[in-house]
């Protein structure tokens, strides 16, 4: 729900499942991570 929300803004939506959250699908993210341990913002910003 979150993810649709974000996109209908024009917005990137990353998900990052925990625990509790695992389980579900974030088929509307534009990325699902397991976690931001290696996660770099760099790699994944334009240089706007």
């Amino acid at each position: 729900m979150v993810c649709k929300a974000v996109r209908r803004a024009g917005l990137f939506c990353v998900a990052i499942p925990n625990p509790l959250t695992r389980h579900l699908a974030f088929e509307q993210a534009d990325l699902r991570l397991p976690s931001l341990a290696h996660f770099s913002l760099a790699d994944y910003c334009d240089g706007r």
